[in-house]
């Protein structure tokens, strides 16, 4: 590159060469216009040699360069196909322990993920150790209680009642009660897998009170108050745990054979809702049954709820289980029957004014013998008196609440008249 600029330093030079010459040229007017021709026609003579010259040299400057720079760029070699091949092969086999690498990996990851799902699933689910102070006791889950210390009982109580209370929406959802505006009521019979068929009574309607009125006066009726006389053959007791927690003993003997109703009922103060949960407890060694006596086991939830557009108003939902405990299938003629018994003692009944419970029937149920399952048959009367206790202390606590209402603003307006 050096030498070409030597060779352009050339060339300049002797373009000046040519417009010194020019310069030199004489100054009268006929030897100038002479000699100004022929420098003129020499200059154009003499450029394109120059010029021609000039890039000749260059070329061989760049021709000169040439070896030196294709000694700088490596040879290619031709590769053979075997090498090729193996390459390939090569390449192959480092993708191929890649992934197996990940696939170990992967299956490395789920054999602890299934590891760890099996030791969920075989883990047997229990309260806490304090709870029964026995961890491997589960009575909470058979609905039994334990005997001794006071306080294991209570908190095995508490733990029935409250996994009861746990399921109150999915139940509540899955008879379509959560969000139902109208008044329900229906009974239904649920065949179980075990041959056991479960009654299913429902009441869903709008009370003319607030909801905290109507819880109260249902929590006495669970607590014993407002009861009528006991009938012929029932023994009946009511323990109060505490202000929110209730255990109920009945024992009724007929036609030579015992049936016994331990229930414990929990009541649990919301915002704007009350919610009392009944449970049965199937074995309390403190209420011991013969190894032949019936055993009441029902579950059942209370829903009070607060209406946001009418504060003097609530919606209660009932809903009540019962296991017949008959372990024989029912025919169809047997599940009429359980119809009628239902219709009888008025569950499930629209009342014939908005706003309260339909009067239960007065008087007392028949035990009809020829009903199919023995425990009802055995708690058919128990079940119509507390029916009428109930529905009546209701309809009484709505109704003094309307009548202390209308009282206050008849003073109102009268007091605003005069």
């Amino acid at each position: 590159m050096d030498e070409c600029a030597a060779d352009d330093n050339t060339y300049a030079n002797d373009v000046e060469e040519e417009v010194a010459d020019e310069d030199a040229a004489p100054r009268h007017p006929e030897d100038g216009k002479n000699a100004t021709q022929k420098t003129r026609r020499r200059r154009f003579k003499r450029r394109p040699v120059h010029e021609i010259a000039h890039l000749k040299s260059q070329v061989e400057q760049l021709e000169a360069q040439i070896p030196n720079t294709s000694s700088d760029v490596a040879p290619t070699e031709e590769v053979s196909f075997w090498q090729s091949t193996a390459n390939v092969e090569r390449a192959a086999v480092q993708t191929a322990r890649l992934s197996n690498n990940a696939l170990r990996n992967a299956v490395h990851e789920r054999t602890l993920f299934f590891a760890e799902m099996e030791t969920l699933l075989l883990k047997k689910p229990r309260v806490d150790p304090e709870l029964l102070g026995d961890p491997a006791t589960e009575f909470y889950h058979r609905y039994h209680l334990p005997d001794g210390d006071i306080r294991r009982r209570v908190r095995a109580m508490h733990a029935i009642l409250n996994g009861e209370y746990r399921h109150v929406t999915r139940v509540l959802g899955d008879a379509g009660l959560l969000d139902a505006e109208e008044d329900t009521f229906w009974v239904k019979f649920k065949p179980q897998a075990n041959d056991v068929v479960v009654a299913e009574a429902v009441e869903h309607l709008v009370l003319a009170a607030p909801f905290d009125v109507v819880t109260n006066a249902v929590w006495r009726v669970f607590g014993g108050d407002h009861c009528e006389p006991l009938l012929d053959g029932f023994v009946e007791s009511v323990e109060w745990i505490d202000e929110c927690l209730l255990y109920s003993s009945m024992v009724t003997s007929q036609r030579g054979r015992d049936c016994h109703a331990n229930i414990l009922y929990k009541k649990y103060p919301e915002p704007d809702r009350n919610v009392i949960v009944v449970r049965s407890v199937l074995h309390d060694p403190q209420r011991p049954t013969a190894s032949n006596a019936l055993v009441e086991n029902v579950v059942g939830w209370v829903q009070i709820s607060a209406l946001p557009d009418n504060p003097d108003a609530c919606r209660m939902t009932m809903l009540l289980q019962v296991d017949s405990g008959q372990p024989d299938p029912m025919d169809p003629s047997q599940l009429s029957d359980l119809a009628k018994l239902v219709e009888t003692i008025s569950v499930a009944q629209r009342p014939a004014v908005r706003g309260r419970f339909p009067d239960a029937p007065a008087g007392t149920v028949a035990c009809e013998t020829t009903l199919p399952v023995p425990t009802w048959r055995e708690i058919l009367p128990r079940g119509v008196r507390f029916e009428r206790t109930f529905k009546a202390a209701v309809n009484a606590a709505v109704h003094d609440f309307n009548t202390t209402k209308d009282a206050m603003r008849d003073g109102a307006t009268t007091t605003a008249t005069t």
